[in-house]
């Protein structure tokens, strides 16, 4: 017999049951920790993934954009090209088979029609508090001065301009 057997055997059980969670709960926190450290660098990688993929998705989000945009205009121009032409094309038709330039439909001027020209060519940028209080306030939004960013009207705008009329 070797002398660690017969120390143990001098030991009581209950010293060796110690003895042996204490080594056992030693490898435990051990273990438990490498894995921790690794589950950590994981969580890491993880992370730096997810944000390329996520800096990838806004580039490519912002690339279609840019490309539907561009396609848009390039459409529209192209329509209104071809809307020129054909207007074109019957007015030099019917000129040249009649020899009296064809008669056209009056049409109201833009004003009577409730649609002014500015309203057309270049939206209002108001947030929605804003064009709700000069719903409210009967204020005519294209004579308030935007402090918001970008120009835009806010609210405060809006009320301001009211405080002025009245």
């Amino acid at each position: 017999m070797s002398e660690g057997q017969r120390e143990g055997s001098k030991r009581s059980a209950t010293e060796r049951a110690d003895e042996l969670l204490d080594r056992a709960g030693w490898t435990a926190g051990f273990f438990a920790s490498m894995i921790g450290r690794r589950l950590a660098k994981i969580a890491a990688f993880a992370r730096e993934e997810a944000e390329d993929l996520w800096a990838e998705a806004q580039n490519m989000r912002q690339s279609d954009e840019g490309l539907s945009r561009t396609a848009r205009g390039t459409a529209e121009q192209q329509k209104a090209e071809s809307d020129l032409q054909e207007a074109d094309g019957e007015a030099r038709t019917s000129t040249d088979t009649a020899g009296v330039p064809p008669k056209t439909e009056e049409r109201e001027p833009e004003a009577e029609q409730g649609v002014e020209p500015d309203e057309e060519a270049e939206p209002i940028k108001a947030t929605a508090a804003a064009r709700r209080h000069a719903e409210e306030l009967s204020v005519d939004l294209r004579e308030v001065e935007g402090t918001g960013s970008g120009g835009q009207i806010t609210a405060g705008d809006v009320k301001k301009k009211a405080g002025a009329e009245s």
